[in-house]
């Protein structure tokens, strides 16, 4: 459902209609047992086993037809948290809702900002005209200007001396 909400968002966007569609179709694999951080913390502090999550696993066909070495740009790269990786299969439903190709570049563990920054950082990766970037609203008020000082030069440019922002040397 949320997939299908991101989808309907993302196909009112003009470039939405210059990129190839393709048609994929995702289905429903294996169950699994899951124990995410919170069960495991919560049966820790509580010292009472909670039964685990049933985790759905799931695999997507079809896509464009492109060969091991084609040079291809993603439609749409998605930058993101844990809660974006394959664990949850946003990404498969998105493309099945879009019709897009999507390049997962989420991480876990490496908060909002990593997957951004490794972005930014590979200069040999062909940007896509949409970048879909997922974080916890709940980290919306935890706006580190450490990392806004890292992210705006590499969006900005080269660091050539016309273009250098700021610097800053401190001695200890």
């Amino acid at each position: 459902q949320v997939a299908q909400a991101v989808a309907d968002v993302l196909k009112t966007l003009p470039e939405y209609s210059t990129l190839e569609k393709s048609v994929y179709t995702v289905t429903a694999t294996e169950l699994t047992d899951y124990e995410g951080v919170y069960t495991t913390d919560l049966t820790r502090l509580c010292s009472t086993p909670l039964p685990k999550e049933q985790l759905q696993h799931y695999q997507i066909s079809g896509g464009p037809d492109t060969g091991l070495l084609d040079d291809v740009t993603p439609s749409i790269m998605l930058l993101g948290t844990s809660f974006s990786k394959e664990t949850f299969s946003f990404d498969m439903f998105l493309k099945e809702s879009t019709g897009l190709d999507i390049t997962n570049l989420s991480t876990d563990g490496g908060t909002k900002w990593y997957s951004f920054e490794r972005l930014l950082m590979n200069s040999g990766t062909s940007l896509p005209k949409i970048i879909l970037w997922e974080f916890p609203a709940i980290d919306i008020k935890g706006w580190e200007t450490t990392h806004m000082k890292r992210i705006i030069p590499m969006v900005y440019g080269p660091c050539v001396p016309e273009r250098i922002l700021r610097t800053e040397e401190r001695s200890i």
